[in-house]
């Protein structure tokens, strides 16, 4: 990777200085913040805001575990990726150190049974850590505060019974159990069986664990801020990987902790959340034919919602035409996770008269870069100029009187 390679004018240049040879005959708008060499076996990564300095080195049989350290190459120069990277990285050191220190305390931490358990048992704790930070347990800290209210000899029951009561239903619980033991009683269930596995072996705690558990892990450390992709390579990495072969892995193959939490409940709460959305805008939607548009005798509204899902868009068209009385088309733009989507529908009415969905939205939806389709009541598009999105719901009304003739 360092040896020089004779050039055709008779320079002698290793695969980095060809490469800076190759970027000063570019437009300085089209200087490249990293440059990346690489044998098929090895790659040396380098910060051109750092010209002189060393290459990070990547070998290609580590790949699988430290694919994190490409991940500049999506959002190069995002410091907000920096900042996601440094945290999760942190957080695959305290789950490392988690790990070692239950080791430790395993009868015989060698065997295929101890094994299984020591993952699934880091598994559960760090859903607990997350979901305490995030918001999901209900309050902030509340995982921290139930452990906090045991010694150390007495935390081990206290997390067999959190887990069990965790992977128990609010209707089939003890009555009588808010009154025993109202902090254990203020955990919600989590469905999805990651804590249904009663013969799980958890080891008798320590000072050690137990300070970890309370400071390092909870304490001292948000666990909402990790990257779920880059925390996913690292906290695979820290647990045995002959157990993960062997099938020992609760979640085998974990790239996010996501993959962990939205099976269980989030799933339902985003579904709630989407009906929701749809309904309030759909209330909108709706309130915008007051006072909408109109070429003849066809209404016309459109809107831009942010936050909305091409899904949600969909059933708000529904609503207009299951609701319409006249004439009328709607044109609604909606962005959710950077996916910007346009849908049209247009009422029986409107379609009489001759306009169609489909060649409405092919033709909008160009104004902002996009392309689509559909049938003559309903039809949708992608959208790729954000900043073309005022331009072409203002053309829609012009649009629309063309294709009426």
């Amino acid at each position: 990777m360092n040896k020089p390679i004779k050039q055709s004018d008779g320079a002698l240049l290793n695969p980095f200085e060809q490469a800076k040879r190759y970027i000063l005959e570019l437009p300085v708008s089209q200087h490249p913040r990293w440059v990346v060499t690489c044998n098929f076996s090895t790659f040396y990564v380098y910060d051109m805001e750092r010209p002189r300095g060393e290459p990070e080195i990547i070998e290609l049989a580590n790949l699988e575990k430290e694919y994190y350290r490409l991940q500049f190459l999506v959002d190069a120069g995002n410091e907000h990726l920096k900042r996601e990277m440094e945290v999760s990285i942190a957080a695959g050191e305290i789950v490392g150190l988690l790990y070692d220190a239950f080791y430790k305390q395993y009868a015989n931490p060698e065997s295929e049974h101890s094994l299984k358990s020591l993952n699934k048992l880091c598994v559960r704790l760090v859903f607990c850590l997350y979901a305490e930070d995030a918001g999901i347990f209900g309050h902030h800290g509340m995982f921290h505060d139930y452990l906090k209210g045991f010694d150390t000899r007495g935390l081990r029951k206290g997390l067999v019974d959190l887990f069990r009561v965790l992977d128990t239903k609010l209707q089939d619980r003890d009555p009588y159990l808010k009154d025993d033991n109202p902090e254990l009683a203020a955990f919600p269930y989590v469905n999805g069986g990651l804590f249904s596995d009663e013969n799980i072996e958890i080891p008798p705690f320590t000072d050690e664990i137990r300070n970890l558990l309370l400071e390092k892990a909870s304490e001292n450390f948000n666990w909402s801020e990790i990257s779920p992709t880059i925390f996913g390579a690292v906290f695979e990495s820290t647990l045995n990987p002959e157990t993960r072969r062997s099938g020992g892995m609760h979640y085998t193959g974990i790239e996010n902790i996501h993959k962990v939490i939205d099976p269980l409940f989030l799933d339902d709460l985003k579904a709630e959340l989407e009906d929701i959305k749809a309904r309030v805008a759909a209330s909108k939607v709706t309130s915008l034919f007051d006072n909408a548009e109109t070429v003849g005798d066809v209404k016309i509204a459109s809107a831009y919602f942010t936050g909305t899902s091409g899904d949600t868009l969909r059933g708000m068209c529904d609503t207009i035409r299951d609701n319409a009385k006249a004439a009328a088309v709607a044109v609604l733009v909606g962005k959710s996770d950077d996916k910007i989507t346009m849908a049209v529908t247009v009422t029986k009415d409107a379609q009489a008269k001759g306009l169609k969905a489909g060649n409405l939205v092919k033709e909008i939806s160009a104004i902002a870069g996009g392309k689509g389709g559909g049938k003559p009541d309903f039809a949708m598009a992608g959208l790729k100029d954000e900043t073309k999105i005022d331009e072409a719901l203002a053309a829609v009304k012009s649009i629309v009187e063309k294709q009426l003739g």
